[in-house]
């Protein structure tokens, strides 16, 4: 019965995704505040400049702000950026119509992204937050919301964790067996990659540990046909590619159960490049996890 359930869901999301490919242009990354953006209408109203939000005919946007940039994707031409060191504003002209999905699960995921963009940009907070870290014992708030769970295989691991004092060690051994599978140790940072390691389906326990103490979390590793939902699949651009990709992690994100983890493992992954992965990175690394979509 599961498996029929997931495979229904599978298709009507590729429904919902042959919808998306009417889509022009929309709004992929903005390195500010909305405030330093104004999108105008055709009718000359203007409208919140979020993440993903689609842009149709008549739209045309412009970036006010002077140390604000956005970038402008599409899967039918190269990703386009506007700031006020160059060009600064566009109008969209074709008059394809727009994804239905841009008001669902696409814009809901981008508005929550856009609402953390002060929070995970600011240098000031960031550094507060780090020096206060160090007077508290060591936490994961990723496993606030049930844990951690991931996808089995062969891929990089992504760890965060809050408080305690450098330099760090991190160890993590299988349940059954306690066999090590890696371990690092005079860790500087509170959060560690670890290179193609093979996760078996199981049960793992993850000790992040100081001078001072220790935490210790289980690591459910499961199968992928345990997913809430199939993967975003997009065979469009790679603008397009990375946006479902975020899209799918923050909708993880937001289903408990300990898939908070497996959504920081998309956005640590694509954070290096990819703005809207980034503000989904450092969100989930200081326990804020989205509540489901509404329906």
């Amino acid at each position: 019965m599961q498996s029929f359930l997931n495979l229904l869901v599978f298709l009507l999301m590729m429904a919902f995704l042959s919808n998306d490919a009417l889509a022009v242009y929309w709004i992929d990354e903005i390195n500010q505040e909305p405030e330093n953006y104004q999108l105008t209408k055709a009718d000359k109203t203007s409208v919140p400049v979020t993440i993903y939000k689609t842009l149709e005919h008549g739209d045309c946007i412009e970036v006010i702000g002077v140390k604000a940039k956005l970038w402008i994707a599409s899967d039918s031409s190269p990703k386009e950026m506007l700031s006020r060191d160059g060009v600064s504003n566009k109008c969209i002209k074709e008059e394809k119509p727009a994804s239905i999905r841009s008001s669902s699960l696409t814009e809901w995921a981008g508005r929550w992204l856009t609402n953390r963009i002060h929070a995970t940009t600011s240098r000031t907070v960031v550094s507060l937050i780090t020096r206060g870290e160090e007077g508290k014992g060591i936490t994961i708030p990723l496993a606030t919301q049930g844990g951690l769970r991931m996808v089995s295989g062969r891929r990089s691991l992504y760890i965060s964790w809050q408080g305690g004092k450098q330099p760090f060690s991190v160890r993590m051994a299988s349940e059954g067996s306690l066999k090590t599978v890696f371990e690092r140790r005079n860790i500087t940072d509170r959060q560690l990659e670890v290179d193609s390691v093979f996760l078996n389906e199981g049960i793992y326990h993850v000790e992040i540990s100081d001078a001072m103490g220790m935490t210790a979390q289980n690591l459910h590793v499961v199968s992928p046909g345990e997913m809430p939902f199939p993967r975003l699949e997009s065979y469009g651009s790679a603008s397009s590619r990375d946006q479902l990709a975020v899209v799918g992690a923050v909708r993880l994100a937001s289903q408990g159960n300990g898939w908070a983890f497996e959504a920081y493992q998309t956005a640590a992954d694509l954070a290096p490049r990819y703005q809207p992965a980034k503000i989904l990175q450092k969100s989930l690394e200081n326990g804020d996890i989205p509540l489901p979509m509404p329906e």
